[in-house]
Formats: structure tokens, sequence, C-alpha cells
């Protein structure tokens, strides 16, 4: 799923979640100091996060999971991830420890979670993913809340984890994380979210694909033309890197652009009188000239409440020849030029 904010989940969230992310080495909480025989009573603040399970490992060695809704997701600027199932065990054999990844001080002991308490086992998709792998401005702090209290964890979960707390019996935990000053949690047996970043969920974005035909007489044939592809990314986020959280009632725009040329000719874009849009301020440097890389991208701060726009994208620019770098006629015909369109949410948060 796309990133669930600047994480997309595939989770893509951005202003809110990045790519594929995995951890070599489990984290534990809870200390015990068990002999290496006997089952052994994890502590009352026991939790743990495996990592490196699939769903088809998931439910064997006698775990029968439960699948959550899809939308069980929680993402911030620099971590992502989709709950989509879960499992209660009264022990924790040898097998499930080593094919889940989980820690343990002696890996051959039966862990039992105690008189009147449960182990909740809650899985991450293992397609979870973050859109921001850069270091956060400050600590990125997560934990599992069991009846108020927190149960430190070293970091947010992502694809293929698994988070084991011993819990009382059909009590639903919250794993919360703190980015960038910001807190949300979510419910780790039914996956519902609390303290919701407008924009996270759904994530509003929209793609748009539009055509110039170009005829160059020395390479084209009378009734043939050559083709290029304009693809114009629209999304909204709560969040960037380079201005962090947006005002209140205020979200990012990013606009990123990229044109398609043909490889038989050079091509120098002037991206200004090319490129227009509407139903937001979107400034395009006039002196703007894509030769080689015809990429750019930018951002501008827009009402939260922004959804429709339009793009018009009719290339002006000039034709080269590879090899001498001199100028070629060539003529410019409309094909699809123009979209309405209007900034809509993941299916992943339908």
């Amino acid at each position: 799923m796309r990133t669930l904010c600047a994480v997309a989940l595939v989770l893509t969230l951005a202003g809110c979640g990045a790519g594929p992310a995995s951890r070599s080495a489990a984290v534990v909480a809870g200390s015990s100091s068990a002999a290496a025989s006997g089952p052994f009573t994890v502590p009352e603040d026991y939790v743990a996060v495996g990592s490196g399970t699939r769903a088809d490992t998931f439910g064997v060695l006698g775990v029968t999971p439960k699948q959550l809704p899809l939308g069980a997701a929680l993402a911030g600027p620099h971590f992502g991830f989709w709950i989509d199932a879960t499992a209660v065990l009264q022990r924790i054999t040898p097998e499930q420890q080593r094919a889940y990844g989980i820690p343990s001080e002696d890996i051959n002991q039966v862990l039992l979670p105690g008189a009147g308490r449960e182990f909740l086992l809650t899985r991450m998709n293992e397609h979870g993913t973050m859109t921001n792998p850069a270091k956060p401005n400050g600590p990125l702090k997560a934990a599992v809340v069991v009846n108020g209290a927190a149960r430190p964890i070293k970091d947010a979960p992502t694809g293929g984890d698994v988070v084991v707390v011993a819990v009382p019996v059909g009590a639903d935990p919250l794993l919360s994380v703190t980015d960038e000053g910001r807190t949300q949690s979510i419910t780790l047996r039914t996956g519902q979210r609390r303290d919701n970043i407008p924009l996270c969920y759904p994530l509003l974005e929209n793609q748009v694909r539009l055509e110039d035909l170009i005829h160059v007489p020395s390479l084209n044939k009378a009734d043939e033309t050559y083709w290029m592809q304009a693809t114009i990314w629209f999304t909204l986020r709560p969040w960037i890197a380079e201005r962090g959280w947006a005002p209140n009632g205020r979200a990012w725009l990013v606009v990123n652009f990229d044109l398609d040329v043909p490889h038989d000719f050079g091509y120098e874009l002037k991206l200004a009188p090319s490129l227009k849009i509407t139903g937001a301020t979107v400034p395009i440097p006039g002196d703007l000239v894509l030769r080689t890389d015809h990429s750019w991208s930018t951002f501008v701060d827009v009402p939260d409440s922004l959804r429709k726009l339009g793009v018009t994208f009719r290339a002006s620019g000039s034709v080269y020849d590879l090899k001498t770098g001199k100028p070629l006629p060539f003529t410019r015909y409309d094909k699809d030029n123009h979209r309405d369109f209007t900034l809509a949410q993941e299916p992943e948060y339908r």
C-alpha cells in the first residue's frame, strides 16, 4: 500500500511515512533472570518485537490469525506500518520464537504470560513502507501502552514485524508513536487509530498524464509524429521535510513533473509557458529550462480543504540534434493537453 502519510504504506503515508525497511535485531523489553530449564513466566511488563515474518508463516505452528480490516495503519513523517493480523496465545514455544524472530534470553524455553494474562501477537504487513527515511528532528519514540502504563520499544515497527505483548485477557493495548513532536496511536488488537493527523488518513493525491505530438521533418516521414508524455503528480501533505508541519487549516501541495522525451532527439523545455495549473497558485520560474533531466518538483502552502485542480500541458521549447547540438525544425500538435481532476484518497484507506 502506498504510504501512509510521509509514509506511503503501500501504504506511500509522505507527508506522513518510506521504502521498505528492515531491522536486523529484534527489540525486547521487560527483564528476567530465568534458568535455562522449564517454562518461563515473563514479567508483567513484557513486550517484544520480532522481525522478518511473512503472511504465509504467521498462521502456522498452532497460531490462528485474525485478519483486521483494510486501513488498520499508522504513519508519520518517518515511519509507517499496516496491521494485517493478530493472534492470541497462552504460550510461546521455541519454534514460534524462531519463526517470528522473537528475542529471548533462552530460545529453548517455553514462554508463559502469567495467570489471568495472555500473549497478544500483532503482525505488520510485509508491504508496510516508509516514504521519508531521513533522520527526524528529534527522537522518534515508540511504546506499547497497557492500562495507562507505557512499555517503551526501540523503534516503530515496520513491514514483517510482530509485536508481542503480555496483557490481561481481552485487553486491547495501544501502540503509540511520537514523530516530529506529534503522537499517534493504534490499538493492537482491533486496529483502531487514535489522535489521527488530518490528511494522513487518507492521503489525498492524483496523477495526471498529458501528451503532445511532435513532427520532426528530418526524422519523421510526412505522416509520422513523436509523442511526448508529461506526468504530473499532485499530493496534499500535512508535513514535508523542507518546512515541517503545515499550520492549522493549511497543507502542503507537492507537485512533481516529469516529461518523457523520445530518444531520437534532444529537447529543451521552457517549463513556465508549458505548464499551467489552476485551482492553486503554483509559481514556476520564468527562466527554468529543462534540457537533459526533464523533471521538476515544488511545493506550495494551500488551504487543507483544497480538492479540485486543473492542469494544462503544451510543450514550449526547441528540438536539437543529439550529436551536433544544432536546432532541428519541428511542428507541435495538440493531443491530450488538459485535465480537471480531484485529489482523491488512496484505496488503502477507503
